[in-house]
């Protein structure tokens, strides 16, 4: 069993949301260039009255994605205290905010893929709003490399963009 536990500092908060918004980001992007081929295919199709409101969604899109993609993550208002184990077939998260706790209970089979930064581990799952950070400091029990061997070739380097 492998066990991260503690307090997530600000820096790895800031670098797991950043890395939230800039996966919207690129998602916003490709929907907007999506948005553009067909205001170019409705252009030649129906002229320029066919050709105004899917540029203008395309324009909206970029203009979102550019800011998710840009903009610097503010620092969090509360603290984020976590407790993540992993043994050979489930990861259990247990998050502690003031008053009551959140446990969630996934199989390891549903993880799509895990980013390793030199300051965390970031357990990407069908979607990146259930992703979870697993800060390299707060390791408890078990070793970087069981836990790594835990997700196999699911496991990337990811450079941490100015953390």
């Amino acid at each position: 069993m492998v066990e991260f536990y503690g307090k997530v500092s600000d820096a790895v908060a800031r670098l797991a949301e950043r890395l939230r918004r800039r996966y919207y980001a690129l998602w916003l992007a490709a929907l907007a260039l999506l948005c553009a081929v067909v205001a170019v295919a409705a252009g030649i199709q129906s002229g320029v009255r066919g050709f105004l409101v899917p540029l203008v969604a395309a324009l909206l899109l970029a203009g979102v994605a550019a800011a998710l993609y840009f903009l610097p993550v503010k620092k969090a208002k509360g603290e984020l205290v976590l407790r993540v184990t992993a043994d050979a077939d489930k990861l259990t998260v247990v998050q502690y905010l003031p008053g009551r706790e959140i446990r969630r209970t996934r199989p390891l089979g549903r993880v799509r893929r895990v980013y390793r930064t030199r300051y965390c581990y970031f357990v990407l799952f069908s979607d990146i709003g259930s992703a979870v950070v697993c800060e390299r400091s707060l390791l408890k029990k078990g070793t970087f490399e069981r836990w790594e061997a835990l997700f196999g070739k699911k496991l990337k380097e990811k450079e941490p963009f100015g953390a």
